[in-house]
């Protein structure tokens, strides 16, 4: 049976046992078809429509940069539904464009439409008119990788980045999202939130620990917090992956309270004191700089 056969089939499946319409033909639009007014009444008849969302985006979730790629054995594995469940909520969730088969494998990855759904986040965030030239700046005056990201839930969610010009560099991709609890930007974002909201996003742990310098804990986790927030710079040293320096510091708060920040990232072998001293003055100068904006 071809591909698009099972996933129409397993979208009509879905579709039933969520108390949603049916997927449209071919030339027809899907959920764009349905007004408010019908979505509305079909979650209030199909309670088990919520349950059937929620399962999806928690299928989404399990997406990162970690993981970019993933089973449906996976899935259920993670998840803890049974294979025909995970097979039709994939089912819908790759006719909606938000998961791709990857080409050559029983892999799947995430869809095209969530880069659509992102744009007006990144967009929001405008770092191509303000900040853009200054993570130019910054690499043309280090040599080294900048990049730009912003806080959502416990992730760090790259925006825009310059790869410095030296032969070995780190290089991340634009939307991939990266644990916040043990990277340079992310805990210079997590220090300009109250420990109570901190603990609300991530937990009090134990975290993950990608190296053995991890924090492993809040208790840990704080200390190094506190020192962000008293020299307004955040330095990770091997904490998320061994080799890998990175210096941060968090931009002000946009007027909807998104927390963003930039860095300079580089190997641990190049991070001289000199170094850093340098690039410490170059990242205040540009907070400053889109602070007087």
């Amino acid at each position: 049976m071809e591909t698009a056969t099972v996933v129409r089939d397993a979208e009509e499946v879905v579709s039933r046992s969520a108390g949603m319409p049916s997927r449209p033909g071919r030339g027809a639009s899907s959920f764009a078809c349905m007004s408010t007014s019908d979505v509305r009444a079909q979650s209030e008849a199909s309670p088990s429509s919520v349950k059937t969302l929620a399962r999806g985006l928690e299928i989404l979730q399990l997406f990162s940069e970690d993981d970019p790629e993933l089973s449906q054995s996976d899935i259920a594995s993670r998840c803890g539904l049974p294979m025909p469940t995970v097979h039709r909520l994939v089912g819908t969730l790759v006719g909606h464009g938000f998961l791709e088969p990857v080409a050559g494998g029983r892999n799947l990855r995430l869809g095209s439409t969530l880069l659509q759904l992102a744009g007006p986040l990144i967009a929001r965030s405008d770092p191509t008119v303000v900040i853009r030239p200054k993570l130019h700046e910054l690499s043309n005056q280090s040599g080294e990788t900048t990049n730009l990201a912003m806080l959502l839930g416990p992730w760090v969610v790259y925006l825009d980045g310059v790869t410095g010009s030296r032969m070995l560099t780190p290089q991340a991709t634009i939307g991939a999202r990266i644990s916040a609890h043990n990277t340079a930007l992310g805990k210079a974002l997590l220090a300009q939130l109250d420990d109570a909201e901190v603990k609300e996003r991530i937990g009090e742990g134990p975290y993950h620990r990608t190296t053995k310098r991890t924090a492993a804990d809040w208790p840990e986790l704080k200390k190094r917090l506190d020192e962000v927030r008293k020299t307004g710079i955040s330095i990770s040293d091997e904490e998320y992956e061994i080799g890998l320096t990175s210096i941060a510091i968090a931009l002000p708060p946009q007027s909807d309270g998104t927390l963003r920040g930039i860095n300079i990232s580089l190997p641990l072998s190049r991070a001289t004191e000199e170094f850093r001293v340098t690039a410490i003055a170059m990242l205040r100068d540009v907070a400053a700089a889109v602070s007087a904006r």
